[in-house]
């Protein structure tokens, strides 16, 4: 899918699998920071360090796990309403949004199919909508650093830090779910419920892909140390000072919104219209079995009548 948008050479040239790093700055992103200097990555004693992570999925969008928007935060650039979750995000909000940045960029990724990241892989909009939280962060840092966690909490920052899912996974509906499997325990959901950070989504999306190595999904993981994990694949190149110069990016604001805010809305309704389908497809083989298990039970009813009536059942081999 491509949408050709007013475009010159003095903008960001995107493309898809680049992965974006960014410093928003304002309190959330200085005590994110903190919390991985201080605790998640000891050791890691010089920068850049990062407060989020998100991947290009062509020259226009990104995909990304991220907080609700706070009560303060400033408008997007593109005028579009992002949600918290996981969501696409126009890139030219992600990078105007931000402090600093720096932009990873793999060989690699010349050599994918070019639908790998498309609207429609089960990898993108299976994901889409799923449930932005840190829980796999909070619960460590509690017993690291009981100080940092209780600030956390005293500011109110951790309270942002879980979104409420509307993935295919949780649409289908918990309650739903359970009956299913109490009744076929056999059975397997196509999309199970989902939880991501930044990083976690990013890192996933770049194993299903092939960029990177299987990763545990328990694992913790920092945008900072992902950072760093990618920098040492040799396969990775710093673009930023080539396709995502300071000047690049500032030269976005001179640019007319409606083309950016229409190819967002476009990728919405792909999405959208993706997922519908697929709760659809979740629905329909637990329809398939119930009616296999009533059929089974009526015949089985029928059998024991006809041997009471001494006429031959409908499964015998004789008949």
């Amino acid at each position: 899918m491509r949408y050709a948008l007013c475009m010159d050479g003095t903008l960001p040239k995107s493309e898809a699998g680049d992965v974006i790093f960014v410093y928003s700055g304002g309190k959330d992103g200085y005590l994110n920071v903190e919390l991985q200097r201080s605790i998640f990555d000891r050791g890691r004693d010089t920068g850049p360090w990062f407060s989020h992570v998100a991947l290009a999925l062509d020259a226009h969008t990104a995909f990304e796990a991220s907080t609700p928007p706070g009560p303060d935060d400033p408008p997007t650039w593109s005028g579009s309403l992002l949600r918290g979750g996981v969501r696409f995000i126009p890139i030219p909000d992600l990078l105007l949004g931000a402090q600093s940045w720096r932009v990873l960029r793999s060989a690699k990724a010349t050599s994918l199919p070019a639908d790998v990241l498309s609207i429609p892989q089960p990898h993108i909009s299976g994901l889409y909508g799923g449930e932005y939280s840190v829980d796999v962060f909070e619960g460590y840092a509690r017993d690291v650093a009981p100080l940092l966690s209780a600030l956390a909490d005293t500011t109110g920052l951790s309270a942002g830090w879980t979104s409420e899912p509307a993935d295919v996974g949780h649409r289908v509906g918990e309650e739903f779910r359970q009956r299913v499997l109490k009744y076929f325990p056999e059975h397997k959901f196509t999309f199970e419920q989902r939880t991501f950070c930044c990083s976690d989504l990013v890192r996933a999306i770049l194993s299903v892909i092939g960029l990177m190595p299987k990763q545990d999904p328990q694992a913790r993981v920092t945008p900072s140390a992902l950072f760093d994990a990618l920098t040492a694949d040799h396969a990775w190149s710093d673009i930023s000072d080539i396709d995502y110069s300071p000047e690049r990016v500032e030269a976005l604001r001179s640019q007319s919104r409606t083309p950016v805010s229409a190819h967002y809305d476009r990728v919405l309704m792909e999405a959208g219209e993706w997922r519908n389908r697929h709760e659809f497809h979740e629905i329909w083989p637990v329809v398939a079995k119930q009616l296999d298990r009533v059929h089974g039970t009526l015949d089985d009813a029928f059998d024991k009548l006809a041997r009471l009536s001494g006429v031959k059942p409908l499964n015998d081999a004789t008949s």
